[in-house]
């Protein structure tokens, strides 16, 4: 269970929660993706920490039976990864009760997307190519986006907006659009 935490920093708002949970996760990751480059400067402490939230959660012993179960049902690889990480998301936002920075919830999403897909490739649960991830993210980015009431035309433009940024030698992390925000 996430419990919310009052933590402050200097003159910065409440921002995210911290889990706490009996395992413990990485401080950062090792399979860091390109998403926390999205994220302001003065949130990043936020981001770390629903980061750190959503890995507590992954690597509970008590969730290896949840995840492997996820993991091998039927399905294509990519769609997998993406809503198990909205499933976190969703139940990280919830938990937090409004205190998640609307700024991190897709860079942190991505970010934990990435995590899934190491963390099931070392446990050999499942192999994941560099598009499925690709996939898996526009994915998740497309469901979060649906999940916020965006049409379909928004969606689309999100996209092509990033494409071009990235054309242009923006570092957007893949997936991340045209500086659409989502809330938790």
């Amino acid at each position: 269970m996430i419990h919310q935490e009052e933590m402050q920093a200097e003159g910065q708002p409440e921002e995210a929660p911290v889990a706490q949970e009996q395992e413990a996760a990485p401080e950062k990751s090792k399979f860091r993706s390109k998403a926390v480059t999205a994220v302001p400067e003065n949130l990043r402490d936020a981001f770390e920490r629903v980061v750190l939230a959503g890995q507590k959660i992954m690597f509970a012993k008590e969730m290896q039976d949840d995840i492997a179960q996820e993991l091998q049902r039927e399905g294509e690889t990519f769609k997998k990864l993406a809503e198990a990480v909205l499933g976190l998301i969703g139940l990280i936002a919830r938990e937090a009760k409004g205190k998640v920075p609307p700024e991190v919830v897709v860079p942190a999403a991505i970010e934990l997307l990435h995590e899934a897909a190491a963390f099931a490739q070392e446990s050999g649960k499942i192999e994941v190519s560099p598009e499925e991830l690709k996939q898996a993210t526009q994915y998740l980015v497309i469901l979060m986006l649906k999940g916020q009431g965006a049409s379909d035309q928004e969606i689309e433009q999100a996209f092509v907006g990033n494409e071009q940024e990235t054309e242009q030698g923006s570092e957007q992390p893949e997936g991340a659009g045209n500086g659409v925000i989502l809330s938790a």
